[in-house]
């Protein structure tokens, strides 16, 4: 097989947006400015494991150009595509470094980031994993309540009190064998 027989392989394409990219003229989401547009920024846990105990936001929210300070109080959902576990803002606990915990809009970036420095958390640390072995041996868990959480069963295997989120085992199949069977083949050159 030769490369002139495919449609689309080793076949350049024209990209109608690269020259703007190139030549930083391409215009992003983050580059737009609308009438009315707020900034928000948010404040992340400095902590790996650790228990909120209190947040002070009060001098946040009386800084002037402030429109609004969420915490995980005001937002106690759970959001995944896979499995339902994951806060949009830390709510009772951070479960690790740099998580949300604090959301602030306001009328500018500056004053997003000042608000951000007014904000108050309190936290007791909690022991944290710091290595697989510690993670799969279930002492602490990321996700106390993982036999409530939601998933796509048949696609998430989760594991009943424990840090496996989901247990794949695929034991079916030759990959050599798909390879030397395969259409396709690449020069590793060229990879």
């Amino acid at each position: 097989m030769n490369k002139e027989q495919y449609r689309h392989v080793s076949k350049s394409r024209l990209r109608i947006e690269a020259h703007e990219k190139v030549s930083g003229r391409a215009t992003y989401a983050f580059d737009m400015e609308m009438p009315g547009m707020l900034y928000a920024k948010c404040l992340h846990s400095p902590h790996a494991h650790a228990e909120i105990v209190a947040i002070d936001t009060s001098a946040a929210k009386a800084l002037p150009g402030v429109k609004a300070v969420l915490t995980g109080e005001d937002i106690p959902y759970l959001v995944g595509l896979y499995m339902v576990d994951k806060r949009i803002l830390a709510r009772g606990k951070v479960r690790y470094q740099g998580e949300a915990v604090v959301a602030v809009a306001a009328v500018d970036e500056e004053t997003a980031e000042r608000a951000l420095t007014l904000i108050r958390v309190e936290y007791k640390l909690l022991p944290s994993v710091s290595t697989i072995d510690e993670a799969l041996a279930g002492k602490i868990l990321v996700h106390e309540d993982i036999n409530e959480l939601e998933y796509i069963q048949g696609v998430f295997f989760p594991q009943p009190d424990s840090n496996i989120a989901s247990w794949n085992k695929t034991s079916k199949g030759n990959m050599n064998q798909g390879f030397a069977e395969a259409e396709l083949i690449v020069d590793p050159s060229h990879i």
